[in-house]
């Protein structure tokens, strides 16, 4: 079974249900009219429903003060810095950052292969109320 993360599926989605709609327009008959209603209203929940459950897992991450954090996935509130003497240049643009990740994707075939792909391996601090 073919898995799509959520910023892939919500691009083909968009997609199929333009096709949908693309084939009941050139068909015209009224009973294809109403499946392609069926697949695109069912499509458009399903995206609703991952959209609801997607925002709810990021609204539901609890903010911690650093000194006090919980074990798990948590929120922090702060200002980050770099550790002095320890300046860290973005790989892609070269610009100066606390911390990065890139993916340098290419199409081939009318699919994405991943080139090149990291991410900073510098400690930063975050200072915060707490310190």
């Amino acid at each position: 079974m073919i898995k799509f993360s959520y910023a892939e599926w919500l691009p083909l989605s968009h997609g199929i249900q333009a096709a949908v709609l693309l084939a009941a327009w050139l068909a015209g008959t009224p009973q294809i009219w109403l499946v392609a209603l069926v697949v695109v209203i069912s499509i458009g929940v399903c995206n609703w429903y991952r959209t609801f459950r997607y925002q709810r897992t990021i609204l539901d991450t609890p903010t911690s003060k650093v000194a006090s954090a919980a074990q798990g996935y948590v929120e922090f509130v702060g200002r980050s810095e770099s550790i002095p003497g320890h300046q860290v240049l973005s790989k892609l643009s070269g610009l100066p950052c606390v911390w990065y990740r890139y993916s340098v994707e290419q199409r081939r075939n009318q699919r994405w292969h991943s080139i090149d792909s990291g991410q900073s391996t510098t400690s930063f601090v975050l200072r915060d109320s707490s310190g």
